[in-house]
């Protein structure tokens, strides 16, 4: 698109090996196939990407982001964060035992707990979600949107 712009303003190129003129068909079809070499290799370089974070993935590294509460990333893999991961254990205990989620959020905030980002006030969505969060099982997953595959890390 951009080649067709600069041949209907009439563009001279000036290059480090020279000028190129689009209206010369020797010089239109150079660019023409650098081009497409350039795009070749954009597309080579992200599929080598993705192989290589998949591969990272399946090896039990950590793929990036925020740890969930309860871990934290050592040597790019997931550990158990031992202060964090009592406070876990407690929000699924106290759930367990019929506690509101309303009444397990006050005690976190009465007993001075601080969120993932260091906020000392619990939403109700960031309790909720530690027990949908799969990490506490001893697994999650992945899946790569391109081929549609979903790993499990243990």
């Amino acid at each position: 698109m951009i080649r067709f712009k600069l041949l209907e303003h009439g563009v001279t190129l000036h290059t480090p090996s020279g000028k190129m003129d689009l209206k010369n068909p020797i010089d239109d079809l150079l660019i023409g196939i650098l081009s497409e070499i350039s795009s070749y290799d954009n597309k080579v370089r992200t599929e080598r990407s993705r192989l290589g974070k998949l591969n990272r993935i399946k090896q039990g590294f950590w793929l990036g982001g925020p740890p969930p509460y309860g871990y934290k990333v050592v040597d790019k893999k997931l550990v158990v964060n031992e202060e964090e991961s009592k406070w876990v254990e407690f929000i699924f205990e106290q759930y367990r035992d019929g506690q509101p989620i309303r009444e397990i959020r006050m005690s976190l905030m009465e007993n001075g707990v601080h969120t993932r980002r260091n906020n000392p006030t619990w939403s109700f969505g960031s309790i909720t979600q530690l027990f949908h969060n799969t990490h506490f099982s001893g697994y999650y997953e992945m899946t790569d949107k391109l081929s549609g595959q979903t790993i499990r890390i243990v």
